[in-house]
């Protein structure tokens, strides 16, 4: 299995009766955010798939920071987790506390083919941050 989730594991885990309403449990964010943050760190895509397909989540939940899934995935260049995110239809226009979007994110790394998809999904390209970047 390698770490890897599945099926039956996460249906067990994360039933229904056990994220009833997915509240924050502590100041990181909520249950969901954190699990999407743990398939992005393990590398399972297909796990982060199944839980976005199988969950009744907000894809634009956010840390203490108010970073979403989608800014961490822009980041790190994850171009599969960034189309599976705006699938299941997050806001790619999300700021966070400093203003930044996923956007700004992508486009600090360099991450061109990222930014080339927020751009066609919405993302407003006139956006400053806090610092008027």
């Amino acid at each position: 299995m390698n770490g890897r989730w599945t099926h039956h594991k996460m249906k067990l885990i994360l039933s229904p009766s056990r994220l009833q309403g997915l509240n924050r449990v502590d100041s990181m964010g909520t249950l969901a955010h954190r699990t999407l943050l743990n398939f992005i760190e393990s590398d399972d895509i297909n796990g982060f798939r199944l839980f976005l397909d199988s969950h009744q989540i907000q894809v634009d939940d956010r840390d203490d920071n108010g970073t979403t899934t989608l800014m961490v995935c822009a980041s790190k260049g994850l171009i599969q987790y960034v189309r599976e995110l705006i699938s299941h239809g997050c806001d790619v226009n999300i700021q966070d506390l400093d203003n930044w979007t996923a956007l700004l994110c992508a486009a600090k790394g360099g991450f061109l083919e990222i930014v080339e998809i927020l751009l066609e999904n919405g993302a407003e390209i006139e956006h400053r941050d806090m610092g008027n970047w």
